[in-house]
């Protein structure tokens, strides 16, 4: 992303952590700061890897957001549609969009799946 892009998309998704609280919204963008860094420093050959990685981390990270705050679904893909890194048509790889997902979570792995030392719990309806 180019550096006003960017800034512009941590904005906002910092606004969006805000829901959880000032606590929760500075650990978030602490991680999204630190995460770059981590990409933007890799060398070429491990930069695929780490893409990955970082994908699955944020999938998880804004699958929680959702849950815990589903009315923030809007405001999330207007700030996903603006960014430039969004996949583009017929480009390598799987993408995902679950789009006016209510009451369900969605994980969607390449491979293996790390969720930082957290837990994922799926519940299905009645059990």
């Amino acid at each position: 992303m180019v550096a006003s892009t960017w800034l512009d998309t941590r904005d906002s998704l910092r606004r969006l952590f805000g829901r959880s609280g000032k606590e929760a919204q500075d650990r978030q963008t602490e991680m999204l700061d630190e995460d770059r860094e981590l990409l933007t420093a890799a060398a070429p050959d491990q930069r695929a890897e780490i893409e990955q990685e970082l994908s699955q981390r944020w999938t998880i990270q804004l699958a929680a957001l959702l849950q815990q705050h589903p009315e923030v679904a809007d405001d999330l893909l207007d700030v996903l549609a603006q960014s430039d890194e969004l996949p583009k048509s017929g480009s390598q790889g799987t993408f995902l969009n679950a789009i006016g997902n209510q009451s369900s979570q969605i994980v969607q792995a390449g491979g293996d799946l790390n969720t930082g030392g957290g837990d994922i719990t799926y519940r299905t309806k009645g059990k």
